[in-house]
Order: C-alpha cells, then structure tokens, then sequence
C-alpha cells in the first residue's frame, strides 16, 4: 500500500496503487484476527492503517445526486466487450436496453462493427475496428434530444502510441458538451506504462483547450488512486463519480475487482445514476451513467 503512494517515481510502484480496496479488506480481516488473539500492538497497528484506509475511501463512496438546475439529462454507456466475445447481440442488447443517448464500446473488431451497424434505433457515429485490443466505436440513438456533431478519431500522445481514441461534440436543448472517449495502454510494461501516462496527460491538455463542458470516458487502465489519474483530475478539475466499485477482471469476484472504466465530468456536469451492467462475456463490467445539468 506504502509503495503505491510512490508511482510517480517508478512505474512498477504504481501497480501498487490500484489495489486500495482489497488492502483495506485485508487490513480489517488482521485487525479481527489480532484482536481474537489479543495481540494489542499489532491490534493498534492494524487499527491505525484500516482507520485511514477507510478515510480514503469514504470520500469515493458518495455518488453526486444533486439535481441538475435546467433538468437536462444525458445518459451514456460504456463498454470494453472483450475483442474476440462471441456475445454480440446478447451485449449489444443489454446496453442499447432503456435507450440511452450514447452508447461507446471498445476492443471492437470487424465481426462486432458488423453487429453494431445492424443495431436498430442506432447509428455509428464513428468506429475503427481492429483485430487488437484497439478497436473503438461510438453509437448515437436516432431521433433522440441529443445531436452528435463533430465526430472524429484522435491520436492521444503520437507518436509515443497507436491507439486511437473519438472525440464529438454532444448538443443537448442547446448545450454543447465535448466528450473524449479513449482507451489506454495497460501498464504491463515500461513502454505501455510510458504510454499510458503520456495519453492521460494528454486527455488532461484535451480538457484545457475545450470551451465547453467535457467528459472524459473510458477504460483507461488506472484505478483512482494511480499517479497519473490523480494528476489528470487534479490538473483539470475533472469530477469522478462512481465509487470504488469494481470493473475488471469480472473473473474475479466483486470485493477482488478494480475500476479502471470511469466517466469523469466537468464540474458544472452532476451523476444523478451510476451502474454497472452484466458482462455477457466481457471481462469489464459496462457502465450506464446520467448526467445532467
């Protein structure tokens, strides 16, 4: 946990960071068990690092429920579907039910982008498909309050990385919105740590130089507590709703998983719902997000 708080300094230090959670369930599982062997200074020790685990915790534990002053409303949802999951349709329907007003998806390839394009009530916007873990698509339900403008593929952090990312314009009752929708490297190594870092840095840059509001959605392979993210949120002033609940791997069970899928939003943007939807296949849970204003 201690080597977490020094990602900054080494990218290895960094994995350390994601795994807050898990370390505070740890932490409460030893208090519990020096407490029944009477063990006061390792009691006391436990007692102290579970105390500000839950600290740091409790402040990812609220959801913004403030009501939007005009009550418009968009609902988003995002999905890494896991390149090569034979549950397209079956996917597909979960996240179109209840239409939401956008729909993004990641890890796509050509047999996905063929389901997509056949999707009633909507349209791609965008889409790139690749037979890596890049694929990258944006879907906009038809005849909905929200117009689609604007839409294109970026290259965050050339030539340092080949993944691509959309960005779009989204007009609600004559509110612009700018949405970033990106998917990082993992950091599984030197190079793919480099280049995560350098395309958080770069969505940060993205924010700075937007006149409307913005959202930034996606996987981007860093949990709250990681150096980088924590330096996106605190350079644009970005808010991250959703809590500690986790995403990935859905192999694992819930207390095991992390969340690395966020929909991070302009302070002036409030989360009045957060969810996470099956994974039909997926090793991510989907979100479903509302935010209004």
């Amino acid at each position: 946990m201690l080597s977490g708080m020094l990602g900054d300094l080494w990218w290895p230090l960094d994995l350390f960071s994601h795994f807050r959670l898990q370390y505070s369930i740890g932490i409460v599982a030893c208090l519990l068990a020096f407490a029944l062997c009477r063990a006061c200074r390792r009691t006391i020790i436990a007692a102290a690092l579970g105390a500000y685990c839950l600290l740091t915790l409790g402040t990812l534990l609220r959801i913004d429920t403030t009501q939007p002053a005009y009550g418009t409303y968009l609902d988003l949802v995002h999905a890494n579907v896991l390149v090569g999951n034979p549950n397209t349709r079956t996917l597909i329907d979960e996240l179109t039910a209840g239409d939401p007003d956008i729909v993004g998806l990641q890890e796509i390839n050509a047999e996905w982008l063929r389901a997509l394009e056949a999707t009633d009530g909507y349209e791609v916007v965008f889409a790139r498909s690749r037979e890596d873990s890049f694929g990258i698509a944006l879907l906009a339900l038809k005849n909905a309050h929200v117009t689609v403008s604007e839409a294109r593929e970026l290259q965050p952090g050339q030539p340092h990385t080949v993944a691509p990312a959309i960005e779009a314009t989204l007009t609600l009752e004559g509110q612009r919105v700018r949405l970033l929708y990106m998917h990082t490297f993992p950091p599984m190594n030197p190079r793919y740590a480099r280049a995560r870092e350098t395309m958080l840095d770069w969505a940060s840059e993205w924010v700075h130089k937007q006149d409307d509001p913005t959202i930034v959605l996606g996987d981007l392979n860093a949990t709250v507590w990681s150096a980088p993210y924590k330096r996106l949120l605190a350079e644009t002033g970005l808010h991250n709703p959703g809590g500690v609940r986790g995403t990935w791997p859905t192999r694992l069970p819930p207390p095991m998983r992390i969340r690395i899928d966020h929909c991070l939003h302009d302070p002036l943007l409030h989360t009045t719902r957060y969810e996470l939807l099956p994974a039909h296949g997926a090793d991510h849970r989907p979100l479903r997000v509302r935010i209004g204003w």
